[in-house]
């Protein structure tokens, strides 16, 4: 099976969905999965890693990853999406590594990841006039399919001092 190869364009891609199976696939792109219901298994190379509600994994550039879903009932998940242009001075860095677990399991998620994931989320609200989809995720409410260009993020004020 040839895997799909997606161009992320010049922006961070956040949105909340119904995990689905999604077949091999790759990009440019750092993902973030954040479980917000349910539960999700990734596959990255030849490995499959299992996500439960409130797992948070991390796809690297040009890993060959897929989803599926063996667990009955709703599983929902959120997606972040950045494009290479985010990454600065850690760039070249992270496109020549890979986690050796991707998978960072509920207990041992820092408190400020689910922070930043809110803030991004407010604002990619703010190109919306839609708030379909909200949901509430730590104290802040988040807001789904949505997209922030460069412009709109400063990552060292932005994500760091909330």
């Amino acid at each position: 099976m040839i895997p799909l190869y997606q161009e992320n364009l010049d922006a961070i891609q956040i949105r909340e969905k119904d995990s689905n199976h999604f077949s091999p696939h790759l990009h440019k792109s750092i993902e973030i999965v954040y479980i917000t219901k349910g539960q999700l298994e990734l596959g990255i190379d030849t490995q499959l890693y299992h996500l439960d509600e409130g797992d948070l994994a991390i796809v690297f550039p040009d890993q060959i990853h897929h989803f599926q879903v063996f667990h009955p009932g709703k599983n929902r998940a959120i997606h972040l999406l950045a494009a290479p242009s985010y990454f600065g001075a850690y760039r070249e860095l992270l496109i020549t590594l890979q986690a050796k677990n991707p998978v960072i399991k509920k207990d041992l998620l820092d408190a400020e990841v689910l922070l930043a994931l809110n803030k991004i989320m407010e604002l990619a609200g703010e190109n919306t006039t839609s708030h379909e989809g909200r949901k509430n995720l730590g104290n802040t409410s988040l807001s789904t399919n949505n997209v922030i260009t460069p412009g709109q993020l400063n990552t060292k004020n932005t994500l760091l001092h909330s």
